[in-house]
């Protein structure tokens, strides 16, 4: 649904943020990964594989941070976009309408762009496997603790709950290995064939387990509530009046680099291993969002640099740019590889990443354009 305005002021460090992580996500991995792939850059080669792909089990990289930092940034537009209903002028009833209706629309879109709704085929449709679902669960949590729960005290005390129960669950009915851990057992009995790493096998007429596969999602929710809840607790302190603007983004900055000190801590018992979002991967993420939204709030908001501006087109339209652009920019080239093949024979082994640097443009082009006509798409 494109809407052209919001009901209240935007945050404009937050748009710029989320733009940023859009840019990254849709249109500078792929083009990295095409100069690494087709140019002999051995430094860059390497650079790529430790930044720019997903630890395959226990660590974190640079990488790692996409997904929790886009979640994150759903959590501190909360206490802005809430602001209303906790004053008493939105009835419980219409807000309660408001995040059913994104909880739905978000998981639909999930499915759409990772679920494989459009194959029409109940085989291989896939219930949670997508960074939207998990937005969309944490998101649905976190407004309903926000809605019921005003004391901003019990709402850590249940936060850091959330952290526990992750942890003990984890510790007394598995272990963290990628099979035998109790998130995946969850997933397993929970989702079935409906789990993204079940395969139909027409021929036999059964499913196949796709052994590599290590992601779950079901468990690991109480914890991408924690990460929304994370950022719910930076929009508080980003919203309040009775900080100055540079204690602001101080506080940000320490509380991050507070959180990260806690997740090394805790990760000497529950290691950080991103694709079963543990509570030590939480906190090191949510530190290092904290810190990274403490940053953008100094240099867009307290100093007012423009620099960085060209970003807000993405973050405004963020839904918009995820589902286009995970569809489209990052699959296929068509319209750029027709405009852009005849400089294939000067370029050379450049020529694939040229091609896919013009469909970024193209795309960004649309995107402003929509920024420029304020349409706006949300859910």
């Amino acid at each position: 649904m494109a809407e052209t305005k919001t009901s209240y002021k935007r945050l404009d460090s937050l748009d710029v943020l989320r733009g940023f992580d859009l840019f990254m996500l849709i249109m500078v991995q792929g083009i990295c990964w095409l100069v690494a792939d087709n140019v002999n850059i051995p430094w860059f080669q390497t650079f790529c594989d430790n930044n720019l792909e997903q630890v395959v089990w226990e660590g974190f990289c640079a990488w790692d941070m996409v997904m929790p930092l886009f979640m994150f940034m759903a959590g501190v537009s909360i206490p802005f976009a809430f602001a209303s209903y906790l004053r008493g002028e939105v009835p419980a009833k219409q807000m309660y309408w408001r995040i059913t209706r994104r909880l739905l629309l978000l998981w639909l879109l999930g499915m759409l762009v990772q679920g494989n709704l459009l194959d029409l085929d109940w085989h291989s449709l896939r219930l949670f496997s997508n960074t939207l679902q998990a937005i969309a669960i944490g998101y649905f949590f976190t407004a309903i603790i926000v809605m019921n729960v005003r004391n901003v005290k019990w709402q850590v005390v249940i936060t850091v709950a959330l952290l526990g129960i992750f942890w003990l669950c984890m510790a007394l009915f598995g272990d963290y290995t990628p099979r035998g851990n109790f998130a995946d057992k969850v997933d397993m009995l929970l989702l079935g064939h409906w789990r993204d790493c079940m395969k139909w096998d027409g021929a036999t007429g059964t499913w196949e387990f796709w052994e590599p596969y290590t992601y779950t999602w079901i468990f690991s929710s109480l914890n991408f509530t924690v990460t929304v809840m994370l950022g719910y607790f930076a929009g508080l302190i980003l919203k309040g009046g009775k900080l100055s603007q540079h204690k602001k983004w101080l506080t940000l900055v320490l509380g991050g680099v507070a959180l990260i000190i806690a997740a090394k801590v805790v990760g000497i018992w529950h290691p950080i291993i991103k694709r079963l979002w543990t509570s030590s991967m939480t906190l090191l993420s949510g530190g290092i969002c904290w810190i990274m939204m403490g940053v953008f709030y100094l240099i867009v908001d307290v100093w007012g640099w423009k620099g960085l501006n060209w970003l807000k087109p993405l973050g405004c339209n963020s839904i918009f740019v995820y589902v286009v652009g995970t569809m489209l920019v990052r699959r296929t080239d068509a319209v750029t590889t027709y405009l852009l093949h005849g400089f294939e024979q000067w370029v050379g082994p450049w020529y694939p990443a040229l091609v896919r640097l013009g469909t970024v443009v193209l795309f960004y082009l649309l995107i402003k354009h929509l920024y420029n006509k304020k349409v706006f798409f949300k859910v």
